[in-house]
């Protein structure tokens, strides 16, 4: 799928699987990495790109590549969808958390809703359709 230099318009609000987060925080501990409080972007996209890449969740992974999370500029490269699937329950995701979550867990902030605000809509949308694909 192509992707934009800089661009970034997919790294939002992320959930991750237990696994997948404390991998993220590992890797980002051992790069020297820290989470920007940005409001709903993803803390880890930094200058333009991701600083967590070769550790991102499964949600990134899939991202441009379902109908039901195309990229905005129209780069989807669909894929079946129970190869995502099967990506999913290969993750290991049968709960989920933010990766906001790290602005907390960093001593950036002390809640989530200090960056997100009142996104309760948004949030429980995301998280839904984390469920969804864990079917």
């Amino acid at each position: 799928m192509r992707c934009d230099d800089g661009c970034g318009a997919c790294c939002g609000v992320v959930p991750a699987g237990y696994d997948e987060y404390n991998a993220i925080i590992e890797y980002a501990l051992a790069h020297g990495i820290k989470p920007i409080a940005q409001g709903v972007t993803c803390p880890f996209y930094q200058e333009g790109k991701c600083t967590v890449y070769p550790v991102r969740p499964t949600m990134c992974h899939v991202f441009g590549h379902v109908k039901e999370m195309p990229c905005v500029k129209g780069y989807n490269v669909n894929v079946d969808p129970k190869i995502v699937r099967k990506a999913v329950e290969e993750s290991g995701k049968d709960s989920a958390v933010l990766l906001h979550e790290a602005l907390v867990d960093f001593g950036i902030v002390k809640s989530t809703s200090e960056v997100l605000g009142d996104l309760t809509s948004l949030l429980e949308a995301a998280m839904a359709a984390q469920r969804a694909l864990n079917r």
